[in-house]
């Protein structure tokens, strides 16, 4: 839904958005109104709307893909995982052709044999995003801190990161996630342990890292 969006977002950022979305291969719906139409919705997968289709890794699109998907994992309240986006599926254009509906790009019909066959592969896309979900899922389920009652603050950070603080009682989780390529140094956390590797943090972010510190 773009109707919220665009009252936040300046002009320019929400104009940049739809151009990004339609050159990753997705679709703008629009609705009429006495202005004229108006974008309401994007449609497209979240895999594809997060990564670069003309400078594709996979292991890089992955590692985005989940960076993006830990920060509403992180956040305040219960998270809302879409199947798709659980099973790093592509977008359907074929459904959209057979449909018409702009929807359908992401409501690709599955295949129950042949899910079940990438699941059971460890080199596939679904493979690796489903195990990363069930890994951030079952470390989150452990930290009272994320439960969904509980405050969060955004901390003041370098702009390729993102920082939030939840506390609990007397103990705290620092979310941090790298929402870029680059390798950032964050100092000021340096020896905390990091729950989702249960190692001690060496003040590195990693290109698209996410960390859960304590």
């Amino acid at each position: 839904g773009l109707l919220s969006a665009k009252e936040i977002l300046p002009q320019s950022r929400f104009e940049a958005l739809l151009e990004t979305i339609v050159a990753h291969g997705g679709l703008i719906s629009y609705k009429s109104t006495d202005q004229g139409s108006i974008p309401y919705e994007l449609n497209i997968t979240y895999y594809d709307a997060i990564n670069e289709p003309l400078d594709s890794n996979e292991e890089t699109d992955v590692n985005r893909f989940m960076a993006a998907c830990s920060i509403m994992l992180a956040d305040k309240g219960i998270p809302g995982i879409y199947i798709h986006a659980l099973l790093g599926s592509r977008n359907d254009v074929k459904g959209v052709e057979k449909t018409g509906i702009n929807r359908m790009i992401n409501r690709e019909t599955l295949s129950a044999e042949k899910l079940f066959g990438e699941l059971s592969s460890p080199g596939s896309l679904r493979y690796r995003v489903l195990a990363h979900f069930i890994h951030l899922l079952n470390v989150r389920k452990e930290i009272p801190a994320f439960r969904h009652s509980v405050k969060r603050t955004i901390l003041p950070s370098d702009q390729r990161l993102f920082i939030m603080e939840r506390p609990h009682r007397n103990r705290k989780i620092i979310a941090v996630v790298n929402v870029s390529g680059d390798t950032v140094a964050l100092n000021q956390y340096q020896g905390k342990t990091d729950r989702i590797r249960n190692f001690l943090f060496e003040g590195s972010v990693e290109p698209y890292g996410v960390y859960f510190l304590e």
